[in-house]
């Protein structure tokens, strides 16, 4: 079984070992060193863990745009030094820096220069139609339409500073793309938590049943503490918009939190390393365990959210009621969650005929 950084030792008494033994540049970014552990589960768990600790060490330090301020990347530079990305909560900061070096990147049509290396004020709505077509092309129609709303917005805050002397982006026509639809049915959430009890990852479970139950992201879940837990009540604040959530907890959530380790903290833990989970981590887990467990390709665990919301619904719960579960602040925002469903359509029925 080959392990990362991992690798099968004797001693001089032939008694096997495994010795974690990390390359230099891991050693570098982590001041991590040699270790030997006596059993291979011991060496796999510590090795998950360092790796997910490297990852997240290649995200702070990723390299930001260094570049002259006449070109497109210089008013990336510029825009990443304003208040206006400054402020904005870490996964949109994460998110927003992935799109500018797709733009970035990116080259027109039979262009030998990247986008990011042209001069900005060279810019035109053309070009802009250009790069939407290429990511679109490269990547998808979703991520194209993100990356020119981005822009756009970036282009607003260089305009402002008088760094550019107009928009390119301002007047396109994006098609927004078709919101997900994807749900679970009770069944799949059933065989999912199951499949986590078996293969020895409880925490995992009680993640998507937060997300299923509570109605909300797996984000804000994965770094939900025990401090935020008032009885059988659970306070945070979500993540994405800093909207206060309070909702009371079901018995089955309950239940797996009493035989959870408070001494973490935080409640929810990654069961390979015992820490919590990085941003990706839990996902990579999920879809694991949805193959083992046999269940659709197409399941991702933030689906939960709005298959919960959408439940609230079928059982005659006011918009009002739900959006003080989900946290939304908009009921015109809430219907993108909430799925028009066989159910609902029989419950509008029943209040109309009786």
């Amino acid at each position: 079984m080959n392990i990362k950084y991992v690798n099968e030792r004797k001693h001089a008494d032939g008694k096997v070992y495994w010795a974690f033994n990390p390359p230099k540049y891991l050693r570098d970014a982590l001041g991590v060193r040699y270790f030997p552990f006596d059993t291979i589960d011991e060496a796999r768990k510590y090795s998950a863990k360092i790796d997910d600790e490297y990852i997240d060490f290649k995200r702070r330090n990723t390299r930001d745009f260094i570049v002259k301020d006449t070109t497109v990347n210089g008013v990336f530079a510029y825009y990443l030094g304003q208040d206006e990305f400054i402020d904005t909560a870490k996964n949109t900061k994460t998110s927003f820096r992935m799109l500018m070096r797709n733009v970035s990147e990116s080259r027109l049509e039979s262009s030998n220069v990247r986008f990011g290396d042209m001069l900005a004020k060279n810019v035109s709505n053309e070009h802009g139609v250009k790069l939407k077509n290429t990511i679109r092309e490269n990547f998808s129609h979703h991520r194209a339409v993100h990356c020119m709303k981005v822009m756009r917005l970036i282009w607003n805050v260089a305009k402002r500073a008088n760094r550019v002397q107009h928009n390119p982006f301002e007047k396109m026509r994006l098609k927004a793309p078709a919101s997900r639809t994807v749900m679970w049915d009770a069944e799949q959430v059933n065989q999912f938590v199951s499949s986590c009890d078996e293969n020895n990852m409880p925490n995992l479970g009680l993640m998507a049943l937060m997300c299923y139950h509570l109605c909300q992201r797996p984000g804000d879940m994965r770094q939900v503490t025990f401090d935020q837990l008032y009885g059988t009540e659970l306070r945070f604040k979500q993540e994405k918009t800093g909207t206060h959530v309070d909702v009371d907890l079901t018995q089955p959530i309950l239940d797996r939190i009493e035989a959870c380790n408070r001494s973490t903290g935080t409640i929810v833990l990654n069961d390979l390393t015992g820490r919590p989970h990085t941003r990706w981590s839990y996902y990579k887990q999920a879809r694991n365990i949805c193959q083992q467990a046999g269940l659709p390709d197409e399941l991702r665990m933030a689906d939960l959210r709005r298959t919960g919301a959408t439940e609230m619904a079928e059982s005659g719960a006011s918009a009002d009621e739900i959006r003080a579960v989900t946290g939304h602040q908009s009921r015109d925002v809430l219907n993108i969650y909430v799925r028009p469903t066989r159910g609902l359509a029989q419950n509008g029925m029943k209040k109309r005929f009786g």
